[in-house]
């Protein structure tokens, strides 16, 4: 979301206490106080804002196009805040006195009186939101006023008793407590926006429902269902179901993408090997799909009944940081079809057909290209082969002598401390039994396993 130096400050009054932040389309982002203002400063092309919420620190950052804009606006802010300061400064007036029973009065009426510093003290409200600002359906609430300016009054829904505490400075709801359950805003809260909304925080055993809206932080036990929704935050322990989500950074937990859908994007996670789509998958008859693995390994059946088939399955990866291989098994009774195994770009990176039939065909994800890559071909379903094991006896050791020769020296494989290894670049053979190892991107250690499997 990007500011404009010259325009993000919304346009206000003299004696206004609040001040209105909006991007560069217009769009209000959020709101603050004047009086509750602590500091502001510049980080490179962002600026920070700090002010206390709650006897806490809260702080907003806002995006410029370089440092030189960022400065202007620091600049244009502060000179803003110090205009408005006097605004904050108390009246030597003795607060109003309350009255024995709730004054009726509009949401608007309330907040025009919040912002003059004329509410009673200690003075219930019932306040008739018939506009719907606070999306409530334009229910009454009956609200108690702090103070002679309180913009956060705390009271209850007239009908539903439900317990809420309104903030006037953005029409907000910042505690929805119903019935029985303790459920509050930023501790164990139960919100539901239905529409769009750019900033919203679910912790502590919150549950929170969010539609097309952006900057969403969830965590600690809270549970959320987002749809649609940008730059997303998940961490320690929460239960979130993303539909169409960008943006999205998940850290702290072990989080199940596997019933999320695939419209995910820029999606980072901090585990090495993040929990996804695994273990075996018969496909019967399939035709030109798209596969997609997130962790080792998935093993993928494609059975055919028919003949004479043609198809093209693509292999992906949306998840960039996990580790992914596939291994395909061509099978089945019929005949004469051929599979083309690709990569995202294209990429023919093999073909099975019926000579590979009963052939494990593994591919493994490159997290540098973004691409998988054929890595072999694993005939260890057949019975025609021989298994040989050998333990490492020196350090850097390459030579290794095969108890039998290899009929096939392209089916050979080579399994070092359980990782396969291409043939090729990574090993070569020459009769009668001898293989020399010359992947030089690490050397064998004494005690590594060697496992040979020969046709």
């Amino acid at each position: 979301m990007s500011f404009t130096p010259t325009s993000f400050i919304r346009s206000y009054i003299s004696t206004a206490k609040v001040l209105e932040i909006q991007n560069s389309a217009g769009g209000k982002v959020f709101t603050l106080s004047v009086c509750n203002y602590q500091k502001s400063f510049v980080d490179n092309n962002k600026l920070i804002i700090i002010q206390q919420d709650n006897n806490k620190d809260k702080s907003y950052t806002l995006d410029f196009a370089d440092n030189s804009q960022a400065t202007a606006a620091l600049i244009r802010f502060k000179d803003t805040i110090n205009t408005l300061k006097i605004n904050c400064q108390q009246l030597p007036l003795s607060p109003p006195s309350p009255s024995q029973t709730p004054i009726p009065i509009t949401y608007l009426q309330y907040k025009a009186r919040q912002q003059a510093g004329t509410l009673f003290v200690a003075q219930w409200y019932d306040v008739s939101d018939t506009t719907n600002l606070l999306n409530l359906g334009g229910a009454t609430i009956r609200l108690l006023a702090k103070a002679v300016d309180d913009y956060e009054p705390s009271g209850i829904v007239l009908g539903t008793k439900v317990l809420v505490t309104v903030t006037t400075l953005d029409d907000t709801i910042q505690r929805f407590e119903e019935g029985s359950q303790k459920i509050l805003a930023l501790n164990n809260s139960k919100i539901t926006y239905d529409t769009a909304s750019l900033r919203l925080t679910a912790t502590t055993g919150s549950i929170l429902t969010a539609v097309s809206s952006s900057n969403i932080e969830i965590n600690n036990r809270s549970t959320a269902t987002l749809n649609n929704c940008t730059y997303v935050t998940i961490q320690n322990n929460a239960n979130v179901i993303l539909s169409n989500a960008s943006q999205v950074t998940i850290s702290g937990i072990q989080q199940d993408l596997s019933t999320i859908g695939f419209n995910l994007q820029n999606v980072k996670i901090d585990l090495s090997d993040s929990i996804g789509k695994i273990g075996k998958e018969v496909k019967n008859n399939p035709s030109t799909i798209t596969l997609i693995s997130y962790k080792d390994a998935t093993d993928q059946e494609l059975r055919f009944t028919t003949s004479n088939n043609t198809i093209d399955i693509v292999l992906d990866n949306k998840i960039l940081t996990a580790n992914g291989e596939f291994r395909l098994f061509y099978s089945g009774a019929g005949v004469n079809n051929i599979i083309n195994v690709k990569n995202t770009a294209g990429t023919i990176l093999y073909q099975l057909n019926d000579t590979l039939k009963d052939a494990w065909g593994i591919f493994r994800f490159n997290k540098t290209t973004g691409l998988f890559e054929f890595v072999n071909l694993d005939f260890t379903k057949n019975a025609n082969h021989t298994v040989h094991v050998v333990n490492v006896s020196s350090a850097g050791q390459i030579n290794f002598t095969l108890p039998v020769p290899a009929t096939d020296p392209t089916k050979l494989q080579m399994i070092i401390n359980g990782q396969d290894q291409l043939f090729g670049p990574d090993f070569t053979y020459s009769s009668p039994g001898n293989v020399i190892y010359q992947n030089r991107s690490f050397s064998l250690n004494i005690g590594d396993e060697i496992k040979f499997i020969i046709y």
